[in-house]
């Protein structure tokens, strides 16, 4: 793979976050998804699907309920109101 440390430094300076805050506050859905998936035409017993594949889906039978994902994105808009209002502070505090 080769030296990654000038990847981890622009990382580093960029701030960025990892995949497990994506799916946490970008993509709830990919997160439920990730523990729902199954194997089409495969047993049960060894991770098969229970029901025909989702719509536009290959590897889950179901999707993430609406009221769930609905709570989730109330979440993530809270997470991110709360963010901007933080990071906004900051940027008050910097201009004095």
């Amino acid at each position: 793979i080769g030296d990654v440390a000038p990847q981890l430094k622009l990382r580093e300076v960029l701030q960025c976050e990892d995949m497990e805050w994506y799916l946490k506050y970008v993509d709830p859905e990919m997160e439920w998804e990730a523990n729902h998936i199954c194997v089409p035409g495969a047993d049960k017993s060894r991770g098969g699907c229970e029901k025909k594949a989702a719509h536009g889906r290959s590897t889950i039978d179901r999707i993430m309920p609406a009221a769930e994902y609905k709570a989730r994105r109330a979440e993530i808009q809270e997470y991110w109101n709360t963010r901007m209002y933080s990071q906004s502070l900051d940027d008050d505090e910097n201009e004095l």
